[in-house]
């Protein structure tokens, strides 16, 4: 495939993407990485990126998003990295009410905690039971 072969193919999805209407943001990107694979006719993968700390203690905190030939898409259109999916597990250590909720699972949320990331993938059933979407 030619590299004007995959820009076409990324601007058509991101197309597809932004004229769907898929919302995704305020804790629905689950439902949004489902949604955008079954608009894309079952293709990709649903990936999702959580705080390790938290996912420990059975708490998904981070984002999910659809992997489609090395590409992370999202409701928002806009292709991206994995960094960028992985920066929404990364959290803030003197952000008090994530510390509290750690404490409330019986962890203190050091520095190392709110910054570990665990990235897998994961089946849609796993998400929806869990987020409820």
């Amino acid at each position: 495939m030619t590299a004007h072969m995959l820009t076409t193919e990324k601007a058509a999805i991101a197309a597809a993407i932004a004229e769907s209407g898929i919302e995704g943001f305020g804790g629905r990107c689950a439902s949004a990485a489902i949604a955008i694979r079954d608009l894309l006719g079952g293709r990709g993968e649903i990936v999702g990126s959580f705080n390790a700390a938290f996912l420990a203690h059975g708490v998904m905190i981070g984002h999910v998003a659809l992997l489609l030939d090395g590409t992370y898409w999202d409701a928002d259109a806009r292709p991206k990295t994995l960094d960028e999916i992985e920066s929404w597990a990364m959290l803030d250590p003197s952000d008090s009410d994530h510390g509290e909720a750690a404490e409330a699972l019986g962890f203190t949320l050091s520095e190392d905690a709110a910054y570990a990331v665990d990235t897998a993938t994961y089946q849609a059933t796993a998400l929806t039971s869990y987020f409820g979407e």
